[in-house]
């Protein structure tokens, strides 16, 4: 959540400076886009890094990515003490960084069906999970944006 909350504040000092196309990024998993680039409407970002990759299109908007790849077994569902069961990646989009930044990590712990459900009463929020199959299943603000 931290390196959300730090790119939500950069953010806040760009536009106090009068730039408002930047896409900001901390530690390579989460991202904060402003404007697009001049003559774009937003930022190529990638979500996945195999077969079921995704390219998409972000403005205005913030994503985040969870798992366990890079750091092992380091995220502990909060309902049980214990390691969550799935075993691949997980995404958010948000209107803020800080809050992609935490919501990856909650749905990473979360069933398909939790996410699915907060996405569905939450507008402006997406997500995307990589299934045990290796396909990738997005929800909310995501959906569109993933499927072409």
């Amino acid at each position: 959540v931290g390196k959300g909350y730090a790119l939500d504040r950069m953010a806040d000092v760009l536009r106090d400076w009068d730039v408002t196309s930047a896409c900001l990024n901390s530690g390579g998993s989460t991202a904060l886009a402003l404007d697009g680039p001049p003559g774009s409407p937003g930022w190529h970002l990638g979500l996945g890094g195999d077969d079921a990759a995704k390219r998409i299109m972000l403005s205005h908007a913030a994503l985040s990515g969870s798992g366990i790849a890079v750091k092992g077994l380091h995220l502990v569902d909060p309902r049980t003490g214990r390691p969550p069961g799935r075993t691949s990646r997980t995404w958010a989009m948000a209107p803020s960084a800080a809050i992609s930044d935490a919501l990856s990590t909650a749905f990473f712990v979360m069933t398909d069906e939790e996410i699915a459900a907060f996405c569905r009463v939450n507008e402006g929020v997406g997500a995307a999970i990589l299934t045990p199959a290796g396909a990738m299943e997005a929800f909310g603000t995501l959906s569109s944006l993933v499927r072409g």
